[in-house]
Order: structure tokens, then C-alpha cells, then sequence
């Protein structure tokens, strides 16, 4: 029995630290679960947010007067037209995720498309 206590009495550390450790990554583990119950909420959420970011440095570039355009003509407004391929360029992101991303704007009414491939922002 002395035994016993004596190495119960050594391990107590060990277990404390181990129980302290597992109980607080439970805690993190609910809170986490409780805010995004399954994975793919998770990934829907993340690429919202990279999907917003990414509106935001395109919508940046068709107003910047600094990104060089290959198409030198100006709306009627006197905002410049740009092309997909400057923005490409520009950010150094691929040709679809740009695309989508002036779809996007153009379905919220923050851009127009020429129709000859050039984008310009709507004023507000």
C-alpha cells in the first residue's frame, strides 16, 4: 500500500498538467463546435471572407489611378477602363478568381462591363 502512495504521490504532476491540458482543449473544442457545428459551415465561412477581401482589392484597382491599364479609354464619368488581364497582373491572383470577383460586384451594382471585355465602377 506504501507502495502505491508513494507513486501516486510522484505522478501527481504529471496527471494534473495532462487532465489541466485536456480539460481546457475541451473547453475550445465546444466553444468552437458551438460557433461552426460542421466543417463545411467552416469552409463556407472562410472563403466568404476571402471572397470579400479579394471584391475589395479589385474594386481598389478599377478606382486606382496608379494600376496600368492596356486599355487607355475613360468612361463618359471620366473613370478609367480596366481590363481582366491588368487586374491579373495587378494583384497576381488567377484570371477566374478575378472574374467571378467583377461578377460578383457588377451583381451588387458596384461595377459595369463595356461589353468589350473592359470594367469601370459605377459612381454611388
Amino acid at each position: 500500500m506504501t507502495n502505491i502512495a508513494s507513486w501516486l504521490a510522484s505522478q501527481w504532476t504529471t496527471w494534473m498538467v495532462s487532465g489541466a491540458f485536456g480539460f481546457i482543449g475541451g473547453i475550445f473544442g465546444g466553444v468552437f463546435k458551438w460557433f461552426y457545428p460542421s466543417r463545411k459551415e467552416w469552409g463556407l465561412k472562410r472563403e466568404e471572407k476571402h471572397d470579400k477581401k479579394l471584391d475589395a482589392h479589385v474594386f481598389e484597382c478599377l478606382i486606382d489611378p496608379k494600376v496600368p491599364r492596356s486599355s487607355g479609354g475613360i468612361t463618359g464619368n471620366g473613370d478609367p477602363l480596366t481590363r481582366v488581364g491588368d487586374i491579373v497582373k495587378f494583384l497576381d491572383v488567377e484570371r477566374d478568381q478575378v472574374q467571378e470577383s467583377l461578377w460578383r460586384l457588377e451583381a451588387r451594382g458596384r461595377v459595369n462591363n463595356d461589353g468589350y471585355g473592359d470594367w469601370f465602377p459605377l459612381p454611388d
